[in-house]
C-alpha cells in the first residue's frame, strides 16, 4: 500500500485540494510507516485540529503518542489516553483495542504494569476476533513481561 500512497502524495494536484489537511495526515501516516521523520508535520496538524473529525483526531493523537513513545517520553501515556477517549465515542471495531495495545506498551515501558494488566484480556479477545495473530503473539509476550515485573 505504501507505493500507492506515495504516488498519491507525489501528485501535486492533491497538495492544494479541498482535502489539504487530510492529505497532510496521509503524508504523515506514510512517513510513519516508512520509518521517516513524520514528527515535523505534527505541530502543523495539531494547530489545525478543528478541521478533523473525531476519527482522524483520534488517529492523529495515536500517532503523536507513538512518536513520544519512540523518544521514551512519558507524556505518550496521556496522549494515548486522549486518543482512547476519542475512540470510545467512535466505536470503530478494532480501533479502541489497537490504542489499548499501544497503551499497554507505554505502561510497560514506563514501569506501570498494574495499569497494563487491566487491558490485556479485552484487547486479546478483540484481536482474536479480528484474526490479528501477530498482535496476539506480541500481546502475550507483553503480558508475560508484565507478570514478570
Amino acid at each position: 500500500m505504501l507505493p500507492k500512497l506515495k504516488n498519491y502524495l507525489d501528485d501535486s494536484e492533491n497538495w492544494n485540494s479541498f482535502a489539504f489537511f487530510k492529505t497532510k495526515l496521509l503524508e504523515m501516516i506514510y512517513e510513519y510507516f516508512a520509518d521517516l521523520s513524520f514528527e515535523i508535520h505534527l505541530p502543523f496538524l495539531l494547530e489545525h485540529q478543528e478541521l478533523y473529525d473525531k476519527n482522524e483526531l483520534s488517529f492523529l493523537y495515536d500517532l503523536l503518542g507513538l512518536s513520544k513513545l519512540r523518544k521514551y517520553d512519558e507524556s505518550a501515556i496521556e496522549i494515548l489516553q486522549n486518543a482512547k477517549s476519542l475512540a470510545v465515542i467512535l466505536n470503530i471495531p478494532g480501533w479502541l483495542e489497537l490504542i489499548d495495545y499501544h497503551l499497554i506498551i507505554s505502561y510497560l515501558r514506563f514501569m506501570q504494569p498494574a495499569k497494563a494488566l487491566m487491558l490485556f484480556d479485552e484487547c486479546g479477545h478483540d484481536f482474536q476476533e479480528a484474526g490479528a495473530h501477530r498482535r496476539i503473539l506480541d500481546l502475550r509476550f507483553s503480558q508475560a513481561r508484565c507478570l514478570g515485573m
